[in-house]
């Protein structure tokens, strides 16, 4: 499968560049600002914080877009190598894209929490750890809980036991992985926009606190 005419070898490890990638692009987007005061002088203009709020997003979103268009250079040589499917990956950009756009959301909240760039990376790369690991959440209770525990507490091995099977549905790297097998999905689509949503909000409410 390693000579397959696909991007799977690059979908592998996306979720891992992800923590590294959307951390360093967010990270002063509002640190900076707090940290040179020109926060202040910001929240003053004619514009509502949630056109502020949308203004930044989109920046960031772009510059990511446009890094994630450089990677386009793999498809090219997929291309010459091989026969590759456009359809998948069409589907497959799309899920990085999509990934990505919801977790600079992420990665901006942490940069509205402090006026330091070190610290809103670090902890962006936290933020963006949560729903990419979450689907590990239920082996992680398992390994800490003593077995016999989990033996014989009623549905606590079936619980766990669920909660594995269906953790993809709730991490990043499962439902990119709907994406890169060519499958665009509702549930996926949902889940990535409701992501970005989530976040926007969080950033709409710290934004508000400033006042």
């Amino acid at each position: 499968t390693d000579n397959m005419c696909n991007l799977d070898q690059l979908s592998s490890h996306f979720p891992l560049l992800l923590l590294f990638i959307v951390p360093a692009i967010t990270m002063t987007t509002w640190a900076d600002e707090r940290k040179l005061g020109t926060d202040e002088l910001l929240f003053t203009l004619p514009a509502s914080d949630f056109e502020i709020l949308l203004g930044k997003y989109l920046a960031v979103l772009m510059v990511y877009t446009v890094a994630l268009g450089f990677s386009l250079s793999h498809a090219v040589v997929l291309q010459w190598l091989g026969s590759p499917d456009p359809w998948l990956l069409a589907s497959t950009y799309l899920g990085y894209w999509m990934s990505g756009a919801a977790l600079l959301a992420a990665g901006m909240f942490a940069s509205v929490l402090t006026s330091s760039a070190t610290v809103a990376f670090v902890l962006g790369a936290v933020i963006c750890a949560v729903p990419m690991f979450i689907e590990e959440v239920p082996g992680l209770f398992r390994g800490l809980i003593p077995g016999v525990i989990v033996r014989n507490v009623a549905g606590l091995d079936d619980a766990l036991n669920n909660l594995a099977q269906r953790g993809d549905q709730f991490s990043i790297g499962g439902r990119l992985g709907e994406f890169t097998r060519g499958e665009i999905s509702l549930g996926g689509i949902f889940y990535f926009v409701g992501l970005t949503t989530f976040f926007l909000y969080l950033n709409a409410v710290m934004i508000a606190r400033r006042h």
